[in-house]
């Protein structure tokens, strides 16, 4: 006895994004233009089926974002310790330097990687400034000239980290949604169970011969999606 076409309530984004991406695969082989309903319902699911995989694909830049800044944290954290440990240098010019260089770090401290994205790039960028000033650059160049290299990637990783949150903000500003992909996955669920499945079932009882074989792709793609949905929950 075939079971009623319906997506488990307990259904994530990717489940959705799956079932959803699928099932407007199969009706677009099938006689949408001749059947009105199936037409609007396959119009309104695909545009808020394109606009989730926009909020998706948006989270995806947005983790981006998130590496960049571990990258920028970590060479930050590089700097400060290179620096603290040629402080114990045992000549006493290169032990000097190393001080003078390390006051300057300390100026900030290395919990500068803890402030917010904002207070961290104006804080970097301060510090930056410093390690360019002359008399620094001379101190480094004079006694342990290789900390140029792991200075020169702290300016490439939060130059990199600047240009992509400027990335981000200008996504931000265009877009005009405020829907959360959690929210927007719920309201496709409901069109799909309760306008979509609905219809397909009745079709292929009441015109089978033109309706069976859609209603037994889309059941497919239902039963997998609800395999899918039973495996995270036992999880």
């Amino acid at each position: 006895m075939k079971t009623n076409l319906r997506i488990f309530s307990r259904s994530g984004i990717s489940d959705i994004s799956y079932a959803l991406g699928n099932i407007l695969i199969a009706i677009k082989d099938y006689f949408v233009e001749e059947d009105q309903y199936l037409k609007f319902i396959r119009e309104k699911l695909s545009s808020d089926y394109n606009l989730l995989i926009e909020i998706i694909n948006e989270g995806r830049k947005k983790s981006v974002l998130i590496s960049k800044d571990k990258l920028r944290d970590q060479a930050t954290r590089v700097v400060f310790h290179i620096v603290k440990g040629l402080t114990y240098l045992t000549k006493p010019k290169d032990r000097s330097n190393a001080m003078l260089v390390n006051g300057v770090l300390e100026k900030y401290s290395l919990d500068i990687i803890n402030y917010t994205y904002s207070n961290q790039t104006v804080a970097l960028d301060a510090l930056i400034k410093d390690l360019d000033k002359e008399e620094i650059k001379n101190a480094i160049n004079e006694s342990f000239s290789f900390l140029n290299e792991y200075i020169d990637n702290l300016k490439h990783v939060v130059s990199e980290w600047k240009n992509e949150l400027q990335v981000w903000f200008n996504k931000e500003a265009e877009s005009n949604n405020n829907v959360s992909a959690y929210e927007l996955h719920i309201q496709l669920r409901n069109t799909i169970n309760r306008e979509l499945l609905i219809y397909i079932e009745a079709m292929s009882i009441s015109n089978p011969d033109k309706y069976s074989d859609l209603e037994r792709k889309i059941r497919s793609i239902i039963d997998y999606t609800n395999n899918r949905i039973k495996k995270n929950m036992q999880k």
